[in-house]
Formats: structure tokens, C-alpha cells, sequence
């Protein structure tokens, strides 16, 4: 991954995502629901139906744990650091391309 230059990187320098989706993944999944509401506006999305919804949140519910699986770890940073996220994702094209 390229070095992120000092400006770039201060709008999220005292951000500490692993700490936050830690704290996140440690609550019950219906406090987690109740408290987040990137998370309750990715699950009810009006975009989803009424099966797609319960069948999210059964799959949610059975991984919502500290040892989460990456994906899930995923896109809770894509949903509450959406632009930490971008930039990640955009390094990691740029390393990809090199390749």
C-alpha cells in the first residue's frame, strides 16, 4: 500500500475503526440494530424485501460476535467509515494494478 501523505490521512487520524466495529461486535445484535443506524439503514433498505430483510438479519445474528468473519468486519467499516473505506479500497486497486 502506497504511503498516505500527513494531510491526507489527518481528517482520520484519530479514528480508530477496529476499535469502534470491536465495540460494535461486542453488543447483542438487537442493541447493535437499536444503536446504529447505518447498520438499521443497510439491513431495512427500502431497496430489500420483507424475506430479504430476514434473511440478512438471520445471517447477521448468527455471525455477530467479536470473531465476526472478515466480511461482515467489512462492510460494517463500509457503513460507519464509508471514506476510510473508499480510500482503502482505492489503494488497494492501485496495488492490484501494479501487479
Amino acid at each position: 500500500m502506497p504511503p498516505i501523505d500527513d494531510e491526507e490521512e489527518a481528517p482520520f487520524a484519530d479514528v480508530n475503526v477496529t476499535a469502534t466495529i470491536d465495540k460494535l461486535l461486542a453488543l447483542p445484535f438487537e442493541s447493535a440494530m437499536a444503536g446504529c443506524k447505518e447498520l438499521r439503514a443497510y439491513v431495512f433498505s427500502p431497496e430489500r424485501s420483507k424475506e430479504e430483510i430476514s434473511e440478512l438479519e438471520v445471517e447477521f445474528r448468527e455471525s455477530w460476535s467479536p470473531e465476526a468473519p472478515p466480511e461482515l468486519r467489512e462492510l460494517l467499516e463500509e457503513l460507519l467509515f464509508p471514506e476510510i473505506a473508499k480510500r482503502k479500497a482505492a489503494a488497494a486497486a492501485g496495488s492490484m494494478s501494479k501487479l
